[in-house]
């Protein structure tokens, strides 16, 4: 078990809420620039899987389909209905998107203790 912080959001004044205990988490958008040094690296890649299962590659601020997908973060965005993501091109998007939409992808992340 870890403790995952409430990262507020850098951009927007929202509540972030309370740290939690868990074992799988989303990244924060702090998480998502530290851990990927750059728009590239933060890119998401969907498996056959993912798209068999509804990934979007369309996503908010795009007009056009890709092999890419909009991944979602913890840290919240406008509002609290709004959860900031990380957009097909790998730009963190503060704002975020409605949380009750469906087809943005997850990137579960988890602490590996190796000893």
């Amino acid at each position: 078990m870890s403790t995952v912080t409430a990262d507020p959001n850098p951009k927007i004044e929202t509540d972030p809420g309370r740290d939690t205990q868990d074992k799988v988490f989303l990244l924060s958008a702090r998480e998502a620039e530290l851990y990927f040094s750059s728009n590239r690296k933060r890119q998401c890649y969907p498996t056959s899987y993912a798209w068999s299962r509804g990934a979007n590659s369309w996503g908010p601020y795009h007009e056009t389909y890709s092999d890419r997908c909009w991944w979602w973060l913890r840290t919240p965005g406008w509002s609290n209905k709004y959860a900031a993501g990380v957009d097909l091109d790998g730009n963190i998007r503060y704002g975020g998107d409605n949380v009750r939409g469906n087809g943005n992808c997850v990137r579960p992340a988890l602490w590996l203790r190796l000893e």
